[in-house]
């Protein structure tokens, strides 16, 4: 059961939009694949072996040497109670009186309604120096950047749609851009629009900048700007070409000679002309010219350019909350504020994009997680009670782990959500064998029942939760502020998972359900007058001795 739910988890959360997630859920789905298989095939086959060795007398350290002395006992009845088995007893028989029950169920709800307030309030920001070592280079150079030397994000605004760029009204409304985006609370005040610095110069210079004069005062214009020939891109540059063509001839290149001199350019550029002659064609440019290749004029649209942008820059804010809300806010501002299919990019978005994902990414794993996780434990623990409570176990821890991490100051992002993939697993696993040892005891009463789960599963959840804890220990101390996350987040759902498992489950599962266990039960005749000997308990078939010998009567204690 708790290999299904562990590959449930795996395999569901795979579907997250995160690859390296993704990655990480399939080698830990397959991995656990792969240990179910051997430990139902090689290790019971080993363990097969240490049976016999067992029963033959020999010791476990030397298996050579064998234990000479008689005993008329059965083997497995000679080894006595362990001392944990019988501290887990004693502990559930505390647990089990009335006063200690009220305060568990109050500890419970107040755990859950902090762990709501911490999922609630929890952080979704990511400090990238935890990827570095503590007073490594990288930390300092980054500590001073962001303190000294605060920057925006630069921000492309990308216009990618073969447009006719001469006409007037396409001009202005790109233009207009750079008003939308001053507008916007999270942009500075300065862009970088090469069109609307080209209006403003053509207007200065009494040069008309639309129809067929507008890839002459281009040219003219990007002659004295030529930064921004890096935010238009042609099908072609040729227009690049043509300027580095004129400053080695020493051409002066005008709004009036412009066509003269493109006529002397491609003379002495083969490859362009022909370039040129073919997809203008092709792109609705039609080149008008007489016998002497002498170009004069452009008919109709002009498709030259191909894609366009213009850059504008974020207000200084390293919080990468404010950068998400920034990059929000500007596509739906472009979206809604303007009729061109331009659009907000940066390489930055990269990084900030996993912020608009990672809540919804990890509610919609926890929800497709839980439904799967109650519909495999019901088989298995057949009482819907009890899986309920399974099941509501699971939900708190989950709400509790949040808590957890707004305690701790730990955020909501890629790196801690692995983690809490991991902790779907481990939440099932420690009650659910509790819960199983509780629905195959046939004990009358359910604090009697709850006690034998303990006494027989105790011991594994216990150790379970303790070997977990000591693998993860050593990265308590790290230098890497990394590491120390990933303790305080496995830390906490071995400690919550045990809780539930050992203190919460046993508690709700003595207090509602006391009924009799939904199992095919054969009850003899000392059963019926109270005798509380050994029973046989039938569940798929197979009868299960349960020795109940050691365990007081809770009745009277209670």
């Amino acid at each position: 059961m708790t290999t299904l739910t562990d590959l449930v988890a795996f395999f569901v959360s795979m579907v997250t939009d995160f690859p390296a997630i993704r990655y990480f859920c399939m080698y830990a789905a397959f991995s656990i694949t792969f240990c179910y298989i051997l430990v139902i095939t090689v290790f019971v086959a080993l363990l097969s072996f240490d049976v016999k060795r067992i029963e033959a007398g020999q010791f476990d350290v030397i298996p050579c040497v064998a234990n000479n002395k008689e005993t008329t006992e059965e083997v497995w009845e000679e080894a006595g109670e362990s001392m944990i088995n019988k501290l887990i007893t004693k502990y559930a028989e505390v647990l089990m009186l009335k006063p200690i029950k009220a305060i568990v169920i109050i500890i419970s709800i107040g755990m859950t309604a902090f762990g709501i307030y911490g999922a609630i309030n929890v952080d979704q920001s990511f400090n990238q120096l935890v990827l570095g070592l503590k007073g490594s280079a990288y930390v300092k150079y980054f500590g001073y950047f962001e303190t000294g030397f605060p920057s925006g994000i630069p921000v492309n605004v990308v216009l990618d749609a073969p447009l006719n760029y001469t006409d007037s009204s396409l001009q202005q409304q790109y233009s207009n851009l750079s008003q939308i985006a001053i507008d916007n609370n999270y942009m500075e005040s300065q862009t970088f629009n090469w069109m609307r610095d080209l209006l403003s110069w053509s207007k200065n210079e009494n040069i008309t900048a639309s129809g067929r004069h507008f890839y002459p005062s281009l040219y003219l214009f990007l002659q004295e700007n030529q930064h921004y020939l890096v935010d238009i891109k042609f099908h072609k540059n040729w227009l690049q070409d043509m300027l580095e063509w004129s400053v080695v001839r020493q051409k002066l290149v005008t709004v009036d000679n412009f066509y003269q001199n493109l006529e002397q350019f491609l003379m002495e550029t083969p490859q362009i002309s022909a370039y040129m002659k073919y997809n203008f064609t092709t792109d609705s440019f039609l080149l008008r010219s007489n016998t002497k290749e002498t170009f004069k004029t452009c008919d109709g649209e002009c498709f030259l350019i191909k894609a366009s942008r213009f850059i504008i820059l974020t207000k200084a804010n390293h919080f990468s909350i404010y950068r998400r809300d920034a990059m929000l806010s500007l596509r739906e501002d472009l979206r809604t504020k303007t009729d061109l299919p331009v659009y907000g990019v940066s390489y930055n978005y990269i990084y900030v994009e996993q912020f608009v994902v990672i809540l919804p990414d990890t509610i919609r794993n926890l929800a497709i997680c839980a439904s799967a996780i109650l519909l495999i434990t019901l088989p298995y623990l057949v009482d819907p009670k009890v899986t309920f409570f399974v099941f509501s176990g699971f939900v708190c821890l989950m709400f509790e782990l949040f808590g957890v991490m707004y305690l701790w100051d730990v955020s909501l992002n890629a790196i801690s959500m692995i983690i809490i993939v991991m902790g779907i697993g481990f939440s099932v696993d420690y009650s659910a064998h509790i819960a199983h040892a509780f629905v195959i005891c046939n004990e009358k009463t359910s604090e009697r029942r709850v006690i034998y789960a303990m006494r027989t599963m105790g011991a594994s959840v216990t150790m379970g939760g303790i070997s977990t804890f000591v693998g993860v220990v050593t990265t308590a101390f790290a230098q890497s502020e990394l590491f120390k996350i990933f303790f305080k987040m496995v830390f906490g759902i071995v400690v919550l998972g045990l809780i539930h498992g050992l203190v919460f489950l046993p508690v709700f599962l003595a207090v509602f359900c006391n009924y009799n266990v939904p199992m095919t039960v054969e009850v003899d005749e000392e059963e019926e007058n109270g005798n509380l000997s050994p029973k046989k308990n039938k569940m798929n078939g197979e009868e299960e001795l349960l020795t109940m010998e050691d365990i007081p009567d809770t009745d009277k204690m209670l």
